[in-house]
């Protein structure tokens, strides 16, 4: 009788999960998305196979990270299979999606160079049922899910994640007698910073470059606005705050306080070769960059550093994203995988590991905003800084260039019909390069390359409508 009784219950184990499996396959309720275990696609026993397509997947022989944890998703995941789409050619990329397009051989997920162009191209799945029942989903800071809502849809998974802002070598603060700057400075101390430290008789300036200044000055010094004063709606460069963000990186040209706007020849007084790289050799008081670089500047770099983000504390952040077909016969495994890839805490935690056991350092950081992954990854990191601004990361803005519509234009290419130096017809990009540079009164220019700068966003914006 135990033996009739126990078999009888196997037999009905097994008939719930043949239903269950039924149910999974024939299904499409968002509420599929919302368990994240590294089972969650296991309910059926179909394999199915997704292409994927990435600038960053190497060659085989190489099997970088990225390639490891394609095959560890696979490892965890027995019913999805993924190929790697070798048809997409990193030399056009967009170019490359749209033939696949045409031809109606899209890859399943692959990388986007920017998520306005895909969806005016149509490729891009609708991602919002899976994404919005996902309850790692929606651990991602609003900030950084907002970028990717278009017209209450979303269309794009946030790949990798980068802090951007300020270094400092601490050894020339300490040896000149100059308290560090640290996270959370003020606008004032960067700017007696920059100065106190341009000693061309010793060997150092106060800063290698000054025309980020113009992109993250707005949403330093005032929350209503992000990264070249975007708000959301449009751009505002008729501002105050952009107005004195060019002012004070005009500033630090006309003082002589910027390595790379300054002649040859000082140049190389400076630091030995008109090409050196100033920063790296030790005669840059205070460097931007990119919180991708940290692995070079732990090798490469021969004195004390730390990341000190930009003034007041807000961090700039910039984001890859991945896009899912909206031809894909898959959208939940390849929702599953794309999320592996970027991510879920799984995915994250087995991204470190696998790079602790190659001996090399994750640069792409955490997206969630889980204690435990950021406690890790800060703790493997060792980067004066990073914690403070994982902190305040609620208060974060993204860089514009791959989420705004018609930034590229907005930024950089549009051209204006105003003569600068040699140019009758300087592109945007030209005019807020030149400004510091050439001294111009910015006041005189700005309701113009305002009007020109919302012009193209709001024309690339229909484009997506």
């Amino acid at each position: 009788m135990k033996n009739f009784k126990r078999v009888l219950a196997i037999i009905m184990t097994i008939l719930l999960i043949t239903l269950a499996a039924g149910c999974s396959k024939t299904s499409n309720s968002a509420s599929n998305t919302s368990e994240t275990s590294s089972n969650s696609n296991t309910a059926t026993k179909e394999v199915v196979t997704i292409k994927y397509a990435n600038w960053n997947l190497g060659t085989e022989e190489e099997n970088n990270l990225e390639r490891q944890m394609i095959q560890a998703f696979m490892e965890t995941h027995p019913n999805i299979k993924v190929e790697i789409d070798e048809s997409i050619s990193t030399q056009d990329w967009n170019g490359s999606l749209a033939t696949a397009a045409a031809s109606g051989e899209m890859p399943d997920v692959f990388m986007l160079i920017n998520v306005p162009t895909g969806i005016a191209n149509g490729w891009l799945y609708d991602l919002s049922s899976l994404a919005q029942n996902d309850n790692e989903w929606n651990q991602i800071p609003k900030n950084i899910t907002d970028t990717i809502n278009y017209n209450g849809k979303i269309y794009a998974v946030p790949f990798a994640e980068h802090f951007m802002g300020y270094y400092i070598n601490k050894d020339i603060f300490d040896k000149e007698n100059i308290t560090p700057l640290k996270f959370g400075f003020t606008v004032d101390e960067f700017k007696k910073a920059v100065l106190d430290l341009t000693k061309p008789s010793k060997g150092i300036i106060g800063l290698d470059n000054e025309s980020e200044i113009i992109d993250w000055y707005p949403g330093a010094v005032s929350n209503k606005y992000g990264w070249y004063t975007w708000d959301g709606k449009g751009f505002n460069l008729t501002s105050q705050e952009f107005i004195d963000g060019i002012n004070l990186a005009k500033t630090f040209d006309k003082a002589g306080a910027v390595f790379n706007a300054l002649s040859d020849e000082q140049k190389a007084k400076i630091a030995g070769s008109k090409d050196a790289n100033a920063w790296q050799t030790g005669h840059v008081a205070i460097h931007w960059d990119g919180t991708w670089m940290i692995p070079d500047f732990k090798k490469n770099l021969n004195f004390n550093w730390a990341f000190v983000g930009i003034p007041n504390g807000r961090t700039p952040v910039t984001l890859d994203y991945l896009g899912i077909s909206k031809s894909t016969k898959h959208p939940q495994e390849a929702y599953e995988f794309a999320k592996w890839m970027s991510f879920s805490k799984e995915g994250y935690l087995k991204r470190l590991e696998l790079a602790q056991k190659s001996g090399i350092y994750v640069n792409s950081l955490p997206i969630m905003n889980d204690k435990e992954l950021i406690d890790k990854f800060i703790s493997l990191a060792n980067v004066e800084g990073l914690k403070e601004a994982y902190d305040n990361i609620n208060n974060s803005f993204v860089e514009g260039f791959k989420f705004i519509p018609g930034y590229v234009d907005a930024r950089w290419n549009a051209p204006t019909g105003i003569k600068i130096g040699d140019k009758d017809n300087a592109t945007i990009g030209d005019v807020l390069w030149n400004a510091p540079k050439l001294g111009l009164k910015i006041e005189d220019y700005v309701n113009q390359l305002n009007k020109l700068a919302n012009e193209k966003y709001q024309e690339a914006e229909k484009a997506i409508k």
